[in-house]
């Protein structure tokens, strides 16, 4: 299939593609290259991307997903290793949470003091209200 084939399969734009294809995610292992040049991707494309997407979408890195696949290729990405990759990710996203939380307080504070502050404004200078 040419790469607008494989691109509407996956359900990814094709210059998603072409970066995949730049960070090394799909090789040539994926594509045989025709006497006109263009690539014709094998259906196993769509799965290799899908394995991209779900990566990405656990929060793992493009440098982190092409680390999982090329263990996965080479066989070393046992059962115990995955599951030490999930636990790490699953405490950075924990993490992450947290932070955010405390963002997220911080902020919904900010705005209750301003809110706080426009009241106070209004009410001592109520010529100067915007209409």
């Amino acid at each position: 299939m040419l790469i607008s084939e494989l691109a509407q399969r996956a359900g990814v734009p094709i210059h998603t593609l072409r970066f995949y294809e730049r960070e090394g995610l799909i090789d040539e292992r994926f594509f045989k290259r025709g006497e006109n040049g263009y690539r014709y991707y094998a259906s196993e494309a769509v799965e290799r991307i899908a394995m991209i997407r779900h990566g990405q979408s656990a929060g793992y890195s493009i440098a982190e997903v092409r680390h999982l696949l090329t263990a996965w290729d080479s066989g070393e990405l046992t059962s115990a290793a995955q599951v030490v990759y999930l636990e790490d990710k699953l405490t950075e996203i924990t993490d992450r949470i947290a932070e955010l939380e405390q963002i997220k307080s911080y902020l919904s504070a900010k705005l209750e003091r301003m809110r706080l502050t426009i009241i106070r404004e209004e009410a001592a200078y109520p010529a100067s209200r915007p209409r």
